[in-house]
């Protein structure tokens, strides 16, 4: 049966037994409690702090995603690693983003009938997003982040692979697309994933059990 504090003399081999077995029995009882709690949480939503820049466009913005899985890509490939962005929050030229654009909403209706594709998948490796990309709204324009490669369109003089962005604007794409030159305006982007509460949980864990171990060998 475990030994309570009660129980142990107050002699001087007992005060140091008893120092030692506060910090013995934290790291007994923490350790597990804290597996179990991180094991039973639901998976949770993702989000990026991303920003991209180039001529004539600054965006700044926090992306919010489900939790990494399998999600179809914009050619219906079912894609392992994925995050699937369900909202977006920032500005783009200092105007507010309304907000990332559902599958299937009249906004992706009008994207996809000017013959445009999107998928709103990001990856946990590699480029950031696909050749569908993502698409969002601000001041009432729709805007689409996606990465090009040569293999995409290997007759293109351009220097492949980019980042790229098309905006929609009363039913046309600006700039205009045309293949396999005009792809749009070339962008750098900067993308880096915010941890997420479990994450932190644990590190706070880890740094409690830390401490008890370091107490029980300078004890």
């Amino acid at each position: 049966m475990p030994v309570m504090l009660a129980d142990v003399p107050i002699t001087p081999t007992g005060l140091i037994y008893r120092y030692r077995y506060r910090p013995m029995m934290l790291t007994k009882w923490l350790l597990p409690l804290a597996l179990g709690v991180l094991s039973a949480l639901p998976a949770q939503a993702a989000q990026f702090k991303l920003t991209y820049a180039g001529a004539g466009i600054n965006f700044d913005g926090v992306l919010t995603t489900g939790p990494l899985g399998v999600n179809p890509n914009f050619a219906g490939v079912p894609t392992p690693d994925t995050y699937l962005v369900t909202g977006v929050t920032g500005t783009r030229n200092g105007v507010p983003i309304t907000d990332v654009v559902p599958l299937g909403s009249p906004d992706a209706l009008a994207w996809e009938a000017a013959g445009g594709s999107f998928d709103n998948l990001v990856y946990q490796s590699g480029p950031f997003v696909d050749l569908g990309g993502f698409l969002y709204k601000a001041d009432g324009i729709l805007y689409n982040l996606f990465y090009v490669t040569a293999t995409d369109f290997p007759g293109s003089s351009l220097p492949l692979p980019s980042y790229s962005e098309f905006a929609l604007i009363n039913g046309a794409f600006v700039p205009p697309l045309s293949i396999p030159d005009g792809l749009g305006n070339f962008v750098a982007i900067t993308a880096t994933a915010i941890p997420e509460p479990v994450s932190l949980l644990g590190a706070v864990v880890g740094l409690g059990i830390g401490a008890a171990f370091k107490r029980r060998v300078r004890s």
